[in-house]
């Protein structure tokens, strides 16, 4: 393989397709579950957001990653995946809400920081 491109992203980032480009012929995978799979971590280690090393995951927890070329002599041997979140890549995040919280911010701040465009209304 000579070339991973990330072609399309979905507008929460997630990749909805990407394209390998080999010696020989280019190969396009769509979808996010598709590609999920292809990236599969298995025998890998994955260092989720609360910390904890995790190893042998069957599918890779989110379509919403970036990736690094790992150049060594020139040559590319790899890449290195930096994601973000567990799926559906809207919403409100339970460890960036954890995290807030542990920071001191409060609900409210918290609401705001994940859904802006939003208000809350007593009744």
């Amino acid at each position: 393989m000579s070339k991973v491109e990330i072609i399309d992203r979905g507008e929460s980032g997630i990749i909805k397709t990407i394209q390998f480009e080999g010696e020989k012929d280019t190969c396009r995978i769509h979808g996010e579950y598709r590609i999920r799979q292809i990236f599969s971590p298995f025998g890998a280690e994955l260092r989720p957001q609360k910390g904890e090393t995790v190893m042998d995951w069957e599918l890779l927890p989110s379509g919403y990653f970036y990736m690094d070329a790992l150049v060594e002599d020139g040559n590319c041997e790899g890449y290195l995946l930096h994601g973000g979140g567990y799926g559906h890549g809207c919403g409100m995040s339970q460890y960036g809400a954890m995290k807030m919280a542990e920071m001191g911010y409060d609900y409210k701040a918290i609401l705001n920081s994940f859904f802006p465009e939003s208000e809350i209304i007593k009744e």
